[in-house]
């Protein structure tokens, strides 16, 4: 298989910015507290580079900030906030903990939330998180 000048520059530069991606994320310490990113920066960076995102985002605790799109159940009745992404098509989806439940019934769409959470991964094109907790008071009103 050949390459031309291009196309192997393009590919030193893809492998470049993955190596850094994967040295920010191991190298940073443990007790850095958790990653600040909002729901529109998740949607994006797993739709550019589902790799890249994952190796920064997903063995990290994350405090997420976003647009409530709507509150749901999943399958095994957890609570689910859905957050606006970067694409219309695919919300970022917040599995709630078992002790927040109650709360996600006080939070209305088009409230701006802060969520706490462990880690993310890409179910069927949406990012989606697990453990998640409020962070501060349920933003009943829309801002």
């Amino acid at each position: 298989m050949q390459f031309d000048q291009k196309s192997a520059l393009a590919l030193a530069a893809a492998l470049a910015a993955l190596l850094t991606s994967c040295n920010e994320t191991a190298d940073a310490p443990a007790d850095a507290g958790p990653l600040k990113v909002t729901a529109e920066q998740l949607g994006q960076a797993y739709a550019e580079s589902e790799s890249v995102a994952q190796a920064k985002y997903g063995n990290r605790d994350l405090v997420v900030t976003g647009i409530v799109t709507m509150v749901t159940a999943d399958p095994a009745d957890n609570a689910v906030i859905r957050m606006k992404g970067s694409d219309p098509l695919h919300d970022v989806f917040l599995t709630l903990f078992e002790t927040e439940k109650a709360k996600a019934s006080g939070v209305n769409r088009g409230a701006k939330l802060t969520l706490r959470c462990e880690g993310a991964t890409l179910v069927i094109g949406s990012p989606t998180l697990d453990g998640c907790t409020f962070e501060g008071r349920t933003n009943k009103e829309k801002s």
